[in-house]
């Protein structure tokens, strides 16, 4: 977080659409009634983050990090609770350093998803003291059932937890717990379907899930060529190994605690990517939002496979974690920089919009959406009308952003704004009407 504070804070993209409810309708109204009934706790999440001072880049900030660090917290009392105080050190560490992850950390719009993993977090640590005590257990159903009913993605974790967790702490299976969780999670799937949101549309497209291998191991977290294909290489070859000395008996003596937190991390991996397998966001830039409880995985992944490599020489582990330490900061700062970059050509756009003529009823932006890395200020219709009526002061105002430099040139020269000289951003793919 204190890169984005050195960069400076600003939105971008959906960040507008909340910034104007805020504004117009004040702070309950920073979500509207179908979301609220789709993710119940993103309202008080919203709230926090854009509710206090809706025009202010630096309040969504400092909130933004506050839950972001209660999520770092509480990851670190799982993790050492289940794998000891230097393990989890370890894996927290390299979890909050890579940049598999980022925007929830930049972007304000994916707190939901902090939030939701700091509801999950409080939730399993909760079943891991006290599983079968009626009080307890009831509060790890509330958390739980708040976590998912925040950002939904987090109900395969929590229908995990709910199983793992009490085995892990007895060393066998708690069926009442089993049952709440059943009854809990069963009751909120219930929830999600009845009140399911329109921009949720189903792709039924598993081809882009592969993409997961690469969020966690390749350019997911280093940006550079050759230098990703090498981090893959070493994490799929890590994961084979761990997996092939703990399934085959030839080999099970080569096996042990590192390859079980390789296997476990590539577990949660699974577990926290599995929901988004029909509609995986590339997962960089305002996709890698996906990899809100998969990256805690993948980092797991990473320190088993050091720990397994200190077997044949050790400082061999600790060169993999500093080699990947170095690549992961360095492509961190170079995605932080393109988010400061896209706040920054959001702010000119809209003073250019400010500059257009009173009597527009529409304010036409294009003549197509810049975009890098999945990364860009203004992507379609919703935040661009959002941004729009922010700059003017005017609900009754409408924003557009056209896709093509045809459709661009059929609006009045005075009611449009050329985003092109306006956007420091280098655009990579051309983006298509969503």
């Amino acid at each position: 977080m204190m890169a984005h504070a050195i960069v400076g804070p600003g939105f971008v993209l959906d960040d507008w659409f909340l910034v104007r409810n805020a504004t117009f309708d004040g702070a309950l109204g920073v979500v509207g009634p179908d979301l609220r009934a789709a993710r119940p706790g993103s309202l008080l999440t919203y709230v926090l983050v854009f509710g206090i001072d809706p025009r202010s880049p630096w309040a969504s900030l400092i909130a933004q990090g506050a839950i972001f660090l209660c999520a770092v917290v509480l990851v670190q009392l799982v993790l050492q609770r289940v794998l000891g105080p230097r393990l989890a050190m370890a894996i927290t560490t390299l979890w909050v350093l890579l940049p598999s992850h980022l925007s929830v950390e930049t972007w304000p719009s994916a707190v939901v998803a902090t939030a939701s993993l700091v509801l999950l977090a409080g939730g399993v640590l909760v079943l891991l003291q006290r599983p079968t005590h009626p009080v307890w257990l009831g509060l790890a159903c509330l958390l739980l059932a708040a976590s998912c009913l925040t950002y939904e993605a987090s109900i395969v974790p929590a229908s995990a937890a709910f199983v793992l967790a009490p085995w892990w702490t007895a060393g066998r299976l708690q069926w009442r717990t089993i049952a709440a969780g059943a009854a809990t999670l069963g009751a909120v799937a219930l929830w999600q379907v009845l009140n399911w949101h329109s921009v949720k549309s189903v792709q039924r497209d598993l081809a882009a899930y592969d993409q997961v291998l690469q969020a966690h191991f390749g350019w997911g977290i280093v940006s550079y060529g050759w230098v990703a294909s090498c981090f893959l290489v070493i994490g799929l070859a890590g994961v084979v190994t761990a997996a092939v000395r703990l399934t085959f008996p030839s080999f099970r003596g080569l096996g042990g605690y590192p390859e079980r937190l390789v296997i476990g991390g590539a577990a949660v991996v699974v577990a926290g990517s599995i929901s988004f397998s029909l509609y995986f966001y590339a997962p960089v830039g305002a996709g890698d939002r996906v990899n809100y409880v998969s990256s805690i995985g993948g980092a797991a992944v990473w320190v088993g496979i050091a720990w397994m490599l200190q077997r044949f020489w050790r400082p061999l582990g600790l060169l993999l974690l500093v080699a990947l330490v170095a690549a992961g900061v360095w492509t961190r700062w170079d995605r932080t920089a393109l988010w400061a970059t896209a706040k920054s050509d959001a702010d000119r756009i809209l003073e250019e919009v400010q500059r257009t003529d009173p009597a527009c009823d529409v304010v036409t932006l294009g003549p197509a959406p810049i975009q890098r890395q999945n990364v860009a200020a203004f992507l379609d219709q919703s935040n661009v009308d959002a941004a729009v009526q922010i700059a003017l002061g005017r609900r009754e105002v409408a924003g557009v952003i056209t896709f093509s430099e045809a459709q661009f040139l059929k609006a009045p020269a005075e009611c449009r704004v050329d985003i092109r000289p306006l956007s420091k951003l280098e655009p990579d793919v051309v983006v298509a009407p969503t």
